[in-house]
C-alpha cells in the first residue's frame, strides 16, 4: 500500500471514530441542561454560534431551558463535510513589505496538489513573502521575527499591504492584507514551518493543530457557557450597581429594628412588612415630636460633637509635627550629606569608565545612558537570545544581540570589560548613594498639610475654640514651613542656603491644651448621659425616627427587593454555565481520536526522515481541556531535548512533529516551508525532499530555499514520485527585492533550456547586424559568445550526468557503460567550438584586428552544440534501453 492509500485509510478511520464520538456526544447530552442541549443542535448545524444565537441561549439559559430544541440524531452531521481544503494561489499588489518591489506576483502552482519551490539567495526577498504568509496563515512563532518592517525607501506613513490569492475547494478568493489586521479566518487552514516553528515545536509545549469536529463542538459549546456566564454576571453586576445609596449606606442606626431590617433585605423580604415599618400613625408621630424635645439638649450630642474637634485637632497636631521635622536642619543637613554621597560616588564611578574606557572608539561609555542601553541589551540576550548562557555570551559562532554580527577577539574582550564595569563596586555604590537620597527626599514629598486641611482647623479653631490667636498662630506657622518644603523639593542642586529659616517653636502646647479641655468636657458631658431613663428615651427617638426615615426611601427598598429576587434567580442558573463537566468530556474524546494517532504518525515522520533511532517520542499534558504535545526520550522524559539533539536532528525532529501535527488533520490544505533543511547534511536533506515530494502527491507544498542542493534533491525527488514541480526564482535590484522569475535558476537549467535560450537570444538582438549598428552588435556579439562558451561547459557536464553531476554527492557507478559513447570527434567538435566562443572573448593587440562573428557564424555554432548534445544524448538513450532488455 502506498503513502497516499494509507493516508486516505488512516482518515477514512478518523472519520469513523469521529461518528462514533458524535455517537457518544448525543448520549451524554441527556444529562445536561436544556439549553445546552440547543447549543450542540445549534453547533452540529451551523458549526459555529452568532451573536443571535447566544443571546437566544442567554434567555433560554435565565428559564431553565424553557423552549429549548435537544439535540437529535437528525441534527448529526458527517464530520468530514466539515474540513475545507485551502491552497494558496499567489502573493500580488505588495506595498510598503520590506524591500520587495511593487507590482510583482508570486504565483503558486494552482493544482490542488503538486510542489512549488521559491529559490532565491539570501537578501533576495524571500523572507518578505514568508513574513507575510505567516502572518496570514498558521504559524507558530516564539520571537517577533515575523514582524513585518516597512521599506526603508517609502515614508512611514504608508500603508503596508499585499493581495492574498487563495481558494477554498476549489473556488477562488483574495484577501487584501493590511498590517496588524486579522486575516480571512479561512487562511488559517494553511500551516507553515520555519525556524520559528521548529523551536515550537521541539523546546516547548506544542498545542495540536488538529481539532476534530467532535472537539470543536464541545469547544463550542464550553465557549458558549463562558460568553453567557459572563452576560449573567455583568447583568448581576449591572443589578448590583442600580443599589442606591440610601440602601448601601442608610442614614439610621444598626441597632434599631429598621436597621436590622435593612441589613436582612433579600428578594424574600416581605413587601407587607416594609409598608408597615413606614408607616407612622398619629400617637407615634405625637410622640416623636415631644422625644426630639426632649432630646434637644441631649448631651451625647454634644458629646459627640467635642469628640469631632478633639479628634481633628490631634490629627492636625500630629501633621504639624511630622511637617516641622521633616523640614528640620537635621533632615536637611542629612540631605545634603546624601546628595553629597551621591555626587562622590557618580564621580568615582565616571573616572573609572573614564580610565577604563578611554581607548574606546566612541565617547560616552559607561554613562547612565549608556548603562541603560547595555541593562536593555543583558535582559535580551538571557531572557530571549541566550537564555543558557551567561551574559555577555562570548562563546565561539555567537552573535552580538546588538549589531547582530559574530563577536571578534577584540569585541569579546570589549563585552567582558564593559560588564566586569557595570558589576564594579563603584558602579553598585553610585547606585546606592542615589537610591539612599531619593529615599530621604521621598520622605519630605510624602509629608504636607494641604490647604483645605489648614482652612477646616482655622474655622474650628475660630467658630468652636473662639481662640483667634491660635488660629493667626497656626496659620503663620503652617504657612512657613509649608514653603520651607516647597524650596527644599524644587532645589535641583541641594543648595539649602536660600531657604526660608525654620520656625522657632511649634503652638504644639496650645493646641495640646484645648485638646485637654476637649477630653474634660466630654467626661462630663457622658456622665449626665448614662441614665436608664435618658436610654429609654433615645432608644424610642431612635426608633421612631429612622421608620420616618425608613417612609422617604420605602421606593428604593421595594425597588431593591424586586432586584435581588431577580439576583437570586440569575445566581441559580449561573451554576449551570459550569464547563467541567464539558472539560471531562472533551478530554475522553480527545484521548480517542487525537493523542494515539498523533503519536503513532510521529514515530512513521522520524522513520521517513531517517532519525528513528533517536528513541524520542510525544507525550501529552493537557492544560484547560486543551491538548499540549511535547519531545521527549523515551524512558527519561525529564532529559531536554535541545540540550541533547544536534542542529540536524532537531530541524528533522521538528520536522516530524509538523508533519505529524498535520498529517493527523482530515484537512489537505497547503503547507509552506521556509529553509526546512537549514543545519542539515546531505543524508538528511535527501530525505526531507523525497518526503516532502510524496506529500506533494496529496496535497499543495510550498518550499521557499536557498540551497541550490536541495533545491536539486527536489527536482528529483518529485521526478521519482512523478509530483507536479514548478519554480519561481527570486531576485533582487539595485533598490528593491523579491523580483519574480519563472524559470530555474541558471545553475540548474537543462542544457535544452539554454540553448533555446540562446537561440532567442539571437533571434531578438540579430536586427542589431543587420541595420549596421556595429558598435551595438560588437556587445551583444560578445556577450552571445560568452553565454554560447558557458552552455558548451555545461554540456559536457549534462552528457557525463549519467556517472556524476554538479551538486550531487552520488556517483551512479552503474551507468559507467553510457561514457562508452563519447568519440575522439565528439571531443574534436567540442574543443574546436569552445576555442571558437573563448578566441573573441579574450583581449587582443589591435592589429591582429579579429573579425566580429556574424549572426549566421553564431547560428551555426548554436546548431553545432545542439546537435552535438542530441547525438550523444541518442547514443547513451540506446545503451540504455540495451541495458533495460538484457537486465530482463
Amino acid at each position: 500500500m502506498n503513502d497516499v492509500a494509507e493516508q486516505n485509510l488512516d482518515q477514512k478511520d478518523a472519520t469513523n471514530s469521529e461518528s462514533q464520538a458524535m455517537g457518544e456526544i448525543l448520549e451524554w447530552s441527556k444529562n445536561i441542561p436544556a439549553w445546552q442541549q440547543d447549543t450542540l443542535r445549534r453547533l452540529c448545524r451551523k458549526g459555529e454560534l452568532d451573536d443571535t444565537d447566544i443571546e437566544e441561549l442567554t434567555i433560554l439559559c435565565k428559564h431553565n431551558g424553557k423552549g429549548s430544541i435537544p439535540l437529535d440524531i437528525k441534527h448529526l452531521r458527517d464530520p468530514e463535510a466539515t474540513a475545507d481544503t485551502v491552497n494558496l494561489l499567489g502573493i500580488c499588489d505588495t506595498l510598503n513589505v520590506n524591500a520587495l518591489k511593487p507590482g510583482q506576483h508570486l504565483k503558486f502552482l494552482k493544482s490542488r496538489t503538486g510542489m512549488t519551490v521559491v529559490y532565491g539567495d539570501n537578501g533576495s526577498g524571500k523572507s518578505g513573502y514568508v513574513r507575510i504568509l505567516k502572518q496570514v496563515c498558521r504559524a507558530r512563532s516564539s520571537r517577533k521575527e515575523s514582524e513585518i518592517l516597512p521599506n526603508i525607501h517609502e515614508s512611514n506613513s504608508t500603508q503596508q499591504k499585499a493581495t492574498i490569492r487563495y481558494s477554498i475547494n476549489g473556488n477562488n478568493e483574495s484577501e487584501n492584507w493590511r498590517a496588524k489586521t486579522p486575516a480571512d479566518p479561512s487562511l488559517s487552514a494553511v500551516s507553515v514551518f520555519d525556524t520559528d516553528a521548529a523551536n515550537v515545536h521541539v523546546e516547548g509545549e506544542n498545542e495540536v493543530a488538529y481539532t476534530p469536529f467532535p472537539i470543536r463542538v464541545l469547544e463550542g459549546l464550553a465557549e458558549a457557557c463562558k460568553e453567557i456566564k459572563n452576560l449573567i454576571a455583568t447583568e448581576i453586576q449591572n443589578l448590583d450597581q442600580q443599589t442606591p445609596a440610601t440602601i448601601t449606606n442608610p442614614k439610621c442606626s444598626r441597632s434599631t429594628t429598621v436597621g436590622k431590617f435593612l441589613s436582612k433585605l433579600s428578594g424574600k423580604t416581605s413587601k407587607a412588612r416594609v409598608h408597615e415599618l413606614a408607616e407612622l400613625n398619629e400617637n407615634e408621630k405625637l410622640l416623636l415630636t415631644e422625644l426630639n424635645h426632649d432630646l434637644n439638649n441631649d448631651p451625647e450630642s454634644l458629646a459627640r460633637q467635642a469628640q469631632a474637634c478633639k479628634k481633628q485637632l490631634e490629627k492636625f497636631n500630629s501633621a504639624l509635627n511630622f511637617l516641622y521635622e521633616s523640614v528640620s536642619e537635621a533632615r536637611i543637613c542629612r540631605l545634603a550629606k546624601l546628595f553629597r554621597n551621591y555626587q562622590i560616588a557618580k564621580e568615582t564611578a565616571n573616572l573609572a569608565a573614564n580610565d577604563l574606557f578611554n581607548q574606546e572608539p566612541i565617547p560616552e561609555i559607561g554613562t547612565d545612558v549608556w548603562r541603560k542601553l547595555w541593562e536593555t541589551a543583558r535582559t535580551y540576550s538571557n531572557e530571549i537570545v541566550y537564555p543558557n548562557s551567561p551574559f555577555p555570551s562570548i562563546e565561539d559562532g555567537v552573535k552580538c544581540v546588538l549589531c547582530q554580527q559574530e563577536l571578534s577577539d577584540e569585541a569579546k574582550k570589549r563585552m567582558v570589560r564593559f560588564e566586569k564595569f557595570v558589576q564594579d563596586d563603584t558602579k553598585q555604590k553610585e547606585e546606592k548613594a542615589l537610591k539612599e537620597f531619593q529615599s530621604e527626599l521621598n520622605v519630605i514629598k510624602n509629608i504636607n498639610i494641604s490647604a483645605s486641611e489648614m482652612s477646616t482647623v482655622l474655622t474650628l479653631v475660630r467658630n468652636e475654640l473662639n481662640d483667634e490667636e491660635l488660629a493667626l498662630e497656626i496659620r503663620g506657622c503652617a504657612t512657613k514651613l509649608r514653603l520651607r518644603r516647597r524650596g527644599i523639593l524644587r532645589n535641583q542642586e541641594v543648595d539649602f542656603s536660600t531657604l526660608s529659616p525654620i520656625v522657632e517653636a511649634l503652638p504644639t502646647d496650645r493646641i495640646s491644651q484645648h485638646i485637654d479641655s476637649l477630653s474634660e468636657r466630654i467626661n462630663l458631658l457622658r456622665k449626665d448621659d448614662e441614665s436608664e431613663e435618658r436610654k429609654k428615651i433615645r432608644s424610642q427617638y431612635e426608633e421612631l425616627c429612622d421608620r420616618k426615615y425608613l417612609a422617604k426611601i420605602q421606593e428604593d427598598v421595594l425597588k431593591e427587593i424586586d432586584r435581588r429576587s431577580k439576583r437570586t434567580e440569575l445566581e441559580s442558573v449561573l451554576k449551570d454555565t459550569s464547563t467541567n463537566h464539558i472539560t471531562k468530556e472533551s478530554s475522553k474524546i480527545t484521548e480517542q481520536l487525537i493523542t494515539q494517532a498523533l503519536r503513532e504518525q510521529f514515530l512513521k515522520e522520524l522513520d521517513k526522515l531517517g532519525i528513528k533511532d533517536l528513541e524520542i517520542e510525544l507525550r501529552k499534558n493537557t492544560k484547560k481541556a486543551i491538548p499540549r504535545f511535547f519531545i521527549s526520550f523515551i524512558g527519561n522524559p525529564d532529559k531536554q531535548t535541545k540540550m541533547i539533539l544536534s542542529e540536524g536532528e532537531h530541524r528533522c525532529v521538528a520536522l516530524a512533529a509538523f508533519l505529524a501535527e498535520i498529517l493527523t488533520t482530515q484537512g489537505r490544505s497547503a503547507i509552506v516551508f521556509d529553509d526546512p533543511v537549514s543545519s542539515l547534511d546531505h543524508r538528511h536533506q535527501e530525505a526531507v525532499a523525497n518526503r516532502l515530494a510524496k506529500e506533494a502527491q496529496s496535497r499543495q507544498v510550498i518550499v521557499f530555499t536557498h540551497d541550490i542542493v536541495f533545491l536539486t534533491s527536489l527536482m528529483r525527488a518529485c521526478k521519482q514520485t512523478q509530483a507536479s514541480l514548478a519554480f519561481r526564482c527570486v531576485s533582487r535590484g539595485e533598490k528593491s527585492t523579491g523580483i519574480i522569475q519563472s524559470e530555474l535558476p541558471i545553475k540548474t537549467q537543462k542544457i535544452d533550456m539554454r540553448i533555446k535560450g540562446l537561440q532567442s537570444f539571437l533571434d531578438s538582438t540579430k536586427f542589431k547586424h543587420e541595420n549596421g549598428n556595429h558598435t551595438e552588435w560588437e556587445q551583444t556579439a560578445g556577450s552571445l559568445m560568452n553565454q554560447l562558451r558557458q552552455a558548451w561547459e555545461f554540456a559536457v557536464e549534462e552528457v557525463m550526468e549519467p556517472v556524476i553531476k554538479r551538486l550531487s554527492r552520488e556517483v551512479k557507478m552503474r551507468n559507467f557503460n553510457q561514457l562508452t559513447v563519447f568519440t575522439k570527434e565528439d571531443s574534436d567538435t567540442m574543443r574546436k567550438a569552445h576555442g571558437f566562443c573563448s578566441k573573441f572573448l579574450h583581449s587582443s593587440p589591435g592589429a591582429a584586428n579579429e573579425s566580429i562573428p556574424t549572426p549566421d557564424e553564431i547560428q551555426e555554432q548554436i546548431t553545432l552544440l545542439s546537435d552535438w548534445v542530441q547525438g550523444i544524448q541518442q547514443r547513451q538513450d540506446k545503451i540504455r534501453q540495451e541495458f533495460r532488455r538484457n537486465k530482463k
